[in-house]
């Protein structure tokens, strides 16, 4: 696997991905995932609208879509993470005194 993307943006939040890099940058997904929360998502909502669009892609080149996750923070610091079936992605967030391990969700293709 190859990492692929971060964009930030102060006013609307952050996002990085990782995985199949290619399916990734074929659909822009960190820049994507910004961009839906500037419109009013959460980053939670960003991140699963992204891991959509890459299965939605792939779908319409008829192959299966790559493994891969994206996460997000917004600018009050909220999380969001989202991954491709059977990932099994879990990341790390810190917050004054604990740290969790939590597990992105993962999207199924459309129609399974």
């Amino acid at each position: 696997m190859i990492g692929a993307g971060l964009y930030v943006d102060n006013s609307a939040g952050a996002a990085g991905a990782t995985g199949v890099g290619e399916e990734i940058i074929r659909i822009g997904g960190s820049l994507l995932v910004v961009e839906a929360m500037r419109a009013g998502r959460s980053a939670q909502e960003a991140c699963e609208q992204a891991v959509r669009k890459v299965n939605a892609v792939a779908g319409r080149r008829g192959v299966h879509p790559a493994r891969l996750a994206f996460l997000a923070l917004d600018p009050k610091g909220q999380p969001g993470a989202a991954c491709s079936a059977q990932t099994n992605f879990q990341y790390a967030v810190a917050r004054p005194g604990k740290v969790e391990l939590l597990k992105a969700k993962e999207i199924e293709v459309s129609g399974k």
